[in-house]
């Protein structure tokens, strides 16, 4: 509560203060209190409790180090009324002072997390102003009141704890937008802000469309933030943790060239895409160009690019760096020949165009061709993206779709409705949202776009936000002659969410955890990178298996393999699993204790004389319950098959790698991505893996370490391209002297690959 209340409402609230209490309560309003009624009756539904903890901070007893709650003893309100209530028999009685901080609400709130065991929460915090900055603070430095709130919200981002700051009166808020961009080591973004006096003035006299408008500004980040902190391990929801992994970085947005816009998307983790052009020839394009194209066509061609080559130049320029065949399948749309209903190809037989400099050449050919016609809709640009990821086995693309205008929609139509055009294009997009595929829309022209903004609202149920929707004209001519600057902006806008796009959980393979760049359905219908699950596949061997399954009907072939020397048995990872999971095939602890024993006097048998015997590996306790397959194990039970292990290493004088408390002992194990699924070792984990055994090999059976074993075959790293036959020439070849009964990911001979 801070004096400069008492002046910021000169012109947006007829020259009173933004506190100034209205004769009848529930009708006649202030700003705080339209906000907190606007907010709180949108999230009534999703607050059990109704329990609505409420604080006022900037008071002269409070100033820039403290809040105030609306209740004695920090009681919460309960219910929206309270809170409104209470402000109202408290703002008479406050003195209104300073400075400017929104640290101390922010570390108040997080104190409410955690009171609450870590319930997600949403701080509504309204101010008049920016924070405190003095004139003599240099650009770039922070003023005390800055460096608090920044340091408070990079805390806060370890909590399942979103901001959302509204801002009141006149402003100015400009320096709360760079303050944003200033926040880059927060563990995800969890700091929205939203201007209350500009949203709802946009819209003038319709005060409902400007209320609806302003609440889905202030609450469009909360769903993505929800789904925040996360278990790095299973990428699922802590209900009750307050740390995440999974960090956040903000793509700043001061850029003056190209080359920093590809920097930043490269340090976000964007490693490779595919360029897909679409080009908007409908019969708007003559007159769209009347105030940003001179008056001309917006496909006019002269010596200078119009705005679609201009567009296409930019977004391609940037991405060239991340596509590596260069092939950018290009297509128009809206003409007379296709209408709604389809594309056509930049090339004959539907090939793609050889590099950009072909997509543009090939434009200029077809622009006195085409017959501009209509009406818009952009669901055949988007299915024919859509099958070209298919056709490409699934790798990620971007669909570049520029248009001058807006999906076509009849003015006869009720608020809520969509037209045949906009309900054609929604499908669409719901349907590419499970693909690894990109929509980037940029309109070009006059516009108007205020209907694209809202048709973006109208698409809650995809399956990550695959749509971007930038304004290639306003960001132009925000830099006027500063063309360099501008194009740097623009591509920044058109693509900063990608890198997130990009690395989108449902296209992470369960395996390695890293984007799929070659995506297969396995058997158990989840997908993978074909390279991971084939070797998966190859290296598991047994794994799967049921020790009673080698007893029942495998025993006398077990180890049929010739003189082996040593004999590997990686094994419980399902005889592990509950009663409730496993059903008719639940072994107990005992009975798994007695199967490998009876495994190993049959390797006895066949002429083995030393075992190494490996714990399954344990499983991440803030996961369980979350994996999609039907298959779970907890570590209070799997820690009695460990038991047995122990006891049948010490008894049969075999060594014992025990992985399941070695890796528990660091608390960080999971978060290292051994075990990302639960069941397939990540390469990461299959290094530690083969770390663990080459050093208990060395420890126990010195003889048979893989230091001094022959190679059967030469490794990768030592074969050239160019002379194969050297490196093979070089290795004695052997028959294995190794058996192995493998549970997670073990080969019948010595290798050191990705795979063990």
């Amino acid at each position: 509560m801070l004096q400069s209340n008492t002046g910021a409402g000169r012109n947006s609230f007829f020259g009173r203060s933004l506190h100034h209490l209205g004769q009848h309560p529930g009708a006649d309003l202030n700003p705080y209190e339209q906000v907190i009624l606007i907010i709180g009756n949108t999230l009534a539904i999703f607050d059990e409790d109704q329990l609505r903890p409420a604080y006022g901070f900037g008071d002269a007893s409070c100033q820039d180090s403290h809040v105030f709650s609306f209740k004695p003893g920090d009681e919460p309100c309960r219910g929206l009324d309270e809170v409104l209530q209470r402000y109202r028999q408290l703002v008479p009685h406050v003195r209104l002072a300073g400075p400017t901080s929104f640290a101390p609400i922010i570390r108040q709130a997080c104190q409410v997390v955690n009171d609450s065991g870590g319930q997600f929460h949403i701080l509504l915090l309204i101010a008049d102003g920016q924070l405190t900055r003095r004139v003599d603070v240099e650009p770039g430095q922070l003023s005390p009141q800055e460096a608090a709130t920044a340091e408070a919200l990079v805390e806060a981002s370890a909590l399942p704890l979103s901001v959302v700051m509204v801002g009141v009166g006149d402003g100015p808020w400009e320096q709360m937008r760079e303050f944003d961009d200033a926040l880059t080591q927060r563990m995800f973004d969890n700091f929205q802000f939203v201007n209350f006096t500009e949203v709802t003035a946009a819209y003038g006299a319709d005060t409902s469309r400007g209320l609806m408008e302003f609440t889905r500004q202030a609450l469009m980040e909360v769903p993505e933030q929800y789904k925040v902190p996360r278990c790095s391990a299973c990428n699922d929801v802590h209900s009750g943790s307050n740390t995440s992994t999974n960090r956040f970085e903000a793509i700043r947005d001061q850029y003056a060239s190209l080359d920093g816009v590809k920097r930043a998307l490269r340090s976000e983790g964007l490693e490779f895409c595919n360029l897909i052009v679409a080009v908007d020839f409908t019969a708007s394009n003559e007159w769209t160009g009347k105030h940003s194209f001179s008056g001309r066509s917006l496909h006019h061609l002269c010596t200078q690019p119009n705005p679609y080559e201009w567009a296409i130049k930019i977004i391609g320029n940037t991405l060239a760096a991340f596509d590596e065949d260069q092939l950018i399948p290009a297509y128009g749309f809206g003409d007379a020949s296709c209408q709604d209903t389809q594309v056509f190809s930049f090339n004959p037989l539907n090939e793609p165009c050889q590099g950009l400099d072909r997509v543009l050449r090939r434009y200029r050919q077809l622009v006195p061709s085409v017959k501009l016609a209509g009406p818009t809709s952009f669901a055949p640009a988007i299915r024919q993206a859509c099958k070209t990821v298919n056709d490409s086995g699934g790798q990620f693309h971007i669909l570049l779709l520029i248009a001058d205008g807006q999906v076509t929609r009849s003015v006869n139509l009720q608020p809520g409705q969509l037209s045949p055009q906009e309900a054609a294009t929604v499908e669409a997009l719901v349907e590419a949202s499970q693909l690894p595929l990109s929509v980037v829309m940029v309109g070009v022209g006059d516009g108007p776009w205020e209907q694209m903004r809202e048709f973006d609202d109208a698409l809650p149920q995809r399956n990550f936000d695959n749509f971007q929707f930038v304004n290639f004209t306003e960001v132009m001519a925000e830099h006027g002659a500063d063309t360099s600057r501008g194009e740097a902006q623009f591509a920044l806008q058109a693509l900063m969410e990608v890198p997130a796009q990009y690395k989108n959980p449902l296209f992470l393979c369960p395996i390695t955890h890293d984007v799929m760049e070659w995506p297969v359905v396995a058997a158990d219908g989840f997908t993978y990178e074909r390279q991971e699950i084939e070797a998966d596949i190859i290296n598991r061997g047994y794994g799967g298996f049921f020790t009673s399954w080698f007893v029942d009907f495998m025993l006398d072939s077990l180890f049929n393999v010739g003189n082996p020397a040593l004999g590997i048995i990686f094994l419980g990872v399902k005889d592990s699993l509950t009663p409730a999971v496993s059903g008719n095939h639940y072994i107990s602890p005992q009975q798994f204790g007695s199967n490998v024993q009876r495994i190993m006097d049959a390797g006895k048998k066949a002429g083995i004389s030393k075992f190494l015997l490996i714990t399954p590996p344990p499983v991440c306790e803030a996961c369980k319950g979350k994996t999609p397959k039907p298959w779970d194990r907890e570590n209070s039970h799997s820690v009695q098959y460990v038991q047995q292990l122990a006891q049948l290493a010490s008894r049969n004088g075999a060594a014992f790698l025990d992985i399941f408390s070695a890796w528990q002992a660091d608390p960080d194990w999971h978060n290292k991505l051994l075990l990302p699924d639960k069941l397939h070792l990540s390469p990461k984990g299959n290094e530690v893996l083969f770390s663990a055994i080459v050093s208990t090999l060395e420890r126990s059976f010195p003889e048979l370490a893989p230091s001094g074993q022959a190679l059967n075959w030469p490794l990768m790293d030592v074969i050239s391209k160019d002379d194969p036959k050297a490196a093979f020439s070089k290795v004695v070849m052997n028959p294995s002297r190794v058996a192995g009964s493998c549970g997670g990911g073990s080969t019948p001979q010595w290798s050191r690959g990705r795979r063990m």
